[in-house]
């Protein structure tokens, strides 16, 4: 296989994830709810190994995962990030794993459980003839970026974070000649207004009769109820 997937994440510790969430579900419910991220995302990456992609998880730090995260963590290769800030990270990911002979490869981040199959299908299909592919979001970063090479300059002199993110890139990547495939726009779930917009795309999903991420339902049901009793 010359396709690889790699799942970007942050280890599950309390207190360091889901910090804007953090003040109206707790750190515990914070930590539950990322939880179920990583775990609806690696049941992700597993249904795209089944379309003839390998897959692969870098973890922000060394983690040993518990009961929960082993048997879905145990065919997975397994990196840690490296670099000052989120675009070194994945210059030297995409770097690593270009030099290792795959032809195609993409980054997607656990903040997107309800992100469809289709797309990542589709970020790998337009790698078969252009260089770059982005998954636009709506908070103005990307949810996905694949490649099949890579210029450091791509990810020099950007804001991570801020809402200019997606527009600071395809302006570098313009000034180097390089046009991205830009897929569907998509969404992480960072506020309370995201999960707001996630509960209802559940919803949605469960109405139409198709899969819903299921670990994220399980933790969503318990949050929500706690923004009820806390309102």
């Amino acid at each position: 296989m010359d396709s690889i997937l790699i799942l970007f994440a942050r280890v599950p510790e309390l207190g360091r994830v889901k910090t804007r969430l953090a003040p109206e579900l707790g750190e515990q419910g914070a930590l539950a709810l990322h939880r179920a991220f990583l775990m609806d995302s690696l049941e992700l990456l597993h249904r795209a190994s089944a379309k003839g992609v390998q897959r692969a998880v870098w973890l922000s730090e060394p983690w040993t995962p518990d009961e929960v995260f082993e048997p879905p963590l145990r065919d997975c290769a397994r990196g840690v990030q490296q670099g000052e800030d989120l675009g070194q990270r994945m210059q030297n990911c995409l770097t690593e794993h270009l030099a290792l002979g795959f032809r195609r490869v993409v980054i997607i981040g656990a903040d997107s459980p309800t992100l469809p199959l289709e797309i990542l299908t589709s970020a790998f299909a337009a790698l078969r003839d252009r260089d770059i592919v982005l998954g636009p979001s709506l908070d103005g970063g990307y949810y996905l970026m694949g490649a099949r090479t890579v210029a450091p300059e791509m990810f020099r002199g950007i804001t991570w974070g801020g809402p200019t993110v997606l527009r600071d890139t395809l302006r570098i990547l313009k000034i180097l000649g390089m046009a991205p495939v830009l897929l569907p726009q998509w969404y992480d779930v960072d506020t309370v207004e995201d999960l707001r917009r996630l509960a209802g795309d559940i919803m949605r999903l469960q109405e139409a009769g198709e899969p819903a991420p299921r670990a994220t339902l399980k933790a969503l049901a318990a949050s929500l109820a706690g923004l009820v009793r806390g309102a």
